[in-house]
Order: C-alpha cells, then sequence, then structure tokens
C-alpha cells in the first residue's frame, strides 16, 4: 500500500483531532455465502485500511490518545470444527 509513516501521519491527525479517549478499530472478517468455508471475496474495512494499511481479516487496533499508545492486535485461530474432519456432517462447534 504505502509508506509506513502515511498511515503514521493520518493517525496523528486522528489523535489531534479527536484530542483524548480511546478510539478502537475492528477489521472485517470473512464472511461466508452459503456455509462459513464459502467465503464471499474479502475486503477489509476502509477505515481499517486508511489508518492502518493491513489487509488481513479478523484484525483489531486501538489507539489510546491520552497515554500516546498505539496496538494492533493478531487473529487467533478459530477452533476446530468436527466437520471438517467428517465428509457430510453438518458444522459442529467445539
Amino acid at each position: 500500500m504505502f509508506a509506513k509513516e502515511t498511515y503514521m501521519e493520518r493517525r496523528n491527525r486522528l489523535k489531534s483531532a479527536v484530542g483524548h479517549g480511546l478510539l478502537l478499530f475492528l477489521g472485517n472478517d470473512e464472511s461466508g455465502m452459503n456455509y462459513e468455508d464459502n467465503t464471499y471475496p474479502y475486503r477489509q474495512d476502509s477505515s481499517f485500511l486508511y489508518f492502518f494499511g493491513l489487509p488481513y481479516a479478523g484484525l483489531a487496533a486501538v489507539i489510546d490518545i491520552d497515554e500516546d499508545r498505539e496496538g494492533q492486535g493478531d487473529r487467533y485461530p478459530d477452533p476446530p470444527r468436527i466437520a471438517s474432519s467428517i465428509p457430510g456432517q453438518r458444522y459442529l462447534s467445539l
């Protein structure tokens, strides 16, 4: 996408405009069409892309303006499903 400094400057302008508090950004996750593993083409949330430039599913980020800290959370793996190992079975979350 763009250079790291571009996203840092965008976040700095946002922090100046808001002033104080916590800002939470939730990126998009993959979305199933007719079942969970048959997903629509993935598209990251536009605000998340604008401020962080990370096009990966399942991410979140927090900006603490008062403490001048930023953090991005990694996606954790989905729990295994029984249907992924048994052909013809419906999904059962563990």
